[in-house]
């Protein structure tokens, strides 16, 4: 843990209709190890009983942590949460937490001590996946630097829940953009399009909820968000080949519930390659695609 003048940290808790989970993520930060920490809580217009929840932890929150606010008011949508929370914020690194996810005591000293006196824009820890049934299972993660195309190409992808930022830097790309959904994938892009680092390390720092609530739950529309990202790029040379990887990665996950609707896809993708006739056997004729690839198992091809 950093003992000499450590840097002060942005915490904020966009809360939205997670009444069940809240409390944890709050207590999960009042836990934390490392003691420069402000906390923003804003509540985006929850339909359910989290403000009540939240405001019983007020004391709490004003007694561990150096700067506490709370915010509730209608709903803006998470993006626009986020840009409030950075014009209130006062810390030099910056670190959102969903409020059905849980940080770990030593995320923030661990965090910190990965990105203070370098380069880098982002630096993320792992993450535990914990579904409703109590399973949990690790993010499978090395070790890893991203750059634009890793991200853009859907190659590789930090965990987003382990992430910790430095606030010039979210700044100096112009904050969260509104126009989009996936407001996690479009910071990487805009960081590493500018030229910036982001880094991950192979320590479990956080826990990720899963739960039927998700966006990632809605495939149709996370396969809409991404496109929408994408689109903010369409200068790129690589713009193309993100959408047809966008197709390709939908068709993946239509190819066992529409037919018709992962062949459209494919053709829209208008490429050829392993992906695409694994897809198209396993979609237009599972069990003999099945029995293929037992084969080429069992003769190592």
């Amino acid at each position: 843990m950093l003992k000499t003048n450590p840097p002060l940290v942005t915490f904020v808790i966009p809360s939205y209709n997670h009444a069940s989970f809240v409390s944890e993520s709050i207590k999960s930060l009042i836990e934390q190890d490392y003691q420069n920490i402000e906390l923003i809580i804003i509540d985006d217009g929850s339909k359910d009983n989290s403000v009540q929840i939240i405001e019983q932890l007020i004391p709490d929150c004003h007694e561990r942590f150096v700067r506490f606010e709370f915010r509730s008011r209608e709903n803006k949508g998470l993006c626009a949460t986020l840009n409030e929370a950075l014009e209130w914020s006062q810390g030099e690194y910056f670190s959102p937490l969903a409020s059905d996810d849980i940080a770990y005591p030593e995320k923030t000293s661990f965090l910190v001590s990965k990105i203070i006196n370098t380069d880098l824009s982002a630096v993320f820890g792992n993450i535990r996946r914990v579904g409703e049934e109590k399973e949990v299972r690790n993010f499978p993660l090395y070790q890893n630097e991203y750059d634009f195309e890793d991200l853009f190409l859907h190659k590789k992808i930090p965990p987003t829940p382990g992430v910790l930022l430095r606030k010039s830097d979210i700044l100096d790309v112009g904050g969260y953009s509104e126009k989009v959904a996936l407001e996690d994938w479009y910071m990487w892009l805009k960081l590493t399009q500018r030229g910036k680092r982001i880094v991950s390390f192979d320590r479990v720092v956080s826990i990720y909820r899963s739960h039927d609530n998700n966006t990632v739950t809605d495939k149709e529309l996370m396969h809409r968000a991404r496109k929408d990202v994408i689109k903010q790029f369409s200068n790129e040379p690589l713009y193309k080949e993100a959408l047809r990887n966008n197709n390709l990665m939908h068709a993946r996950l239509k190819q066992t519930v529409s037919t018709r609707e992962t062949l459209i896809l494919l053709l829209e993708a208008r490429t050829l390659n392993r992906m695409t006739i694994s897809i198209f056997f396993n979609t237009v004729a599972p069990k003999s695609f099945k029995m293929v690839k037992q084969i080429l198992r069992k003769l190592k091809l």
